[in-house]
């Protein structure tokens, strides 16, 4: 394992743990609480076998932890991770990977912002409990 490699070291270990018994999975980072099985189901519908991957961008942003991959792609994670690559971001420019607008597998907006709420702090935390309908407005 590569040490202190943050989120793509996650990736790179459901890689090699399931290289040899699926083709590709679905991955979804954990601070992304309100995603819904329709928008998970679309994206997994947006995987085309024949490229590496597929992930997620709304507004010039990539969701790198939020798509399908290859495991095939196992080594290049590797090869990247051991060069000293740390960032998701870089890691979500790899070749081959389709890029799908959130847009396309939902087209209501409101509904985008719901799902794709990132949980990086205790205001984003507050939305999602206000989204979640957990606490009153």
């Amino acid at each position: 394992p590569v040490e202190n490699a943050g989120p793509l070291a996650g990736l790179l270990a459901g890689l090699a743990a399931l290289e040899s018994v699926c083709p590709a999975v679905m991955v979804a980072a954990c601070d992304h609480p309100l995603l819904t099985p329709v928008f998970l189901r679309r994206l997994i519908g947006a995987w085309d076998p024949s490229l590496p991957g597929v992930i997620v961008v709304h507004e010039d942003r990539s969701y790198p932890l939020l798509g399908v991959y290859r495991t095939s792609l196992r080594a290049e994670l590797e090869r990247r991770l051991s060069a000293g690559e740390r960032r998701a971001e870089a890691f979500a420019h790899a070749g081959g990977l389709r890029r799908v607008p959130a847009r396309e597998l939902l087209p209501d907006a409101r509904e985008i912002d719901r799902v794709l709420l990132n949980l990086n702090d205790g205001d984003a935390y507050d939305r999602a409990l206000r989204l979640a309908g957990a606490v009153e407005p």
